[in-house]
């Protein structure tokens, strides 16, 4: 069970097992709380794990865009600074200065 999906539980036990009035301001907060999405903030590069675990990572380009890109990281590298991309790509290592989760991806498909 994903959190929301527990949060929304927890509201309706609330709600309909124990009879709490889904209108006092305690239930009003819970349900802005489940029904608002969080957005991931970039993060400073430093705090990314190191355990392999994919991210999107972030850099200055010297081209005329800027973009991120899913990079992971482990302990394999000469450089304690450098991901590597997810992926064949031409680049073998990055420097990013930003990174946040990789989004999950939608349940349905178009």
């Amino acid at each position: 069970m994903s959190d929301k999906e527990f949060l929304v539980w927890l509201f309706n036990r609330l709600a309909h097992v124990h009879h709490e009035n889904e209108h006092c301001d305690y239930m009003l907060k819970f349900h802005k709380i489940i029904h608002t999405e969080r957005t991931p903030q970039w993060q400073p590069i430093e705090t990314a794990p190191r355990d392999g675990t994919h991210i999107l990572g972030y850099w200055k380009t010297m081209r005329i865009t800027d973009y991120p890109a899913v990079l992971y990281k482990d302990d394999c590298f000469l450089n304690p600074n450098a991901f590597s991309f997810v992926g064949k790509v031409e680049l073998e290592e990055v420097f990013p200065t930003r990174w946040q989760p990789v989004p999950t991806p939608p349940k349905e498909q178009p």
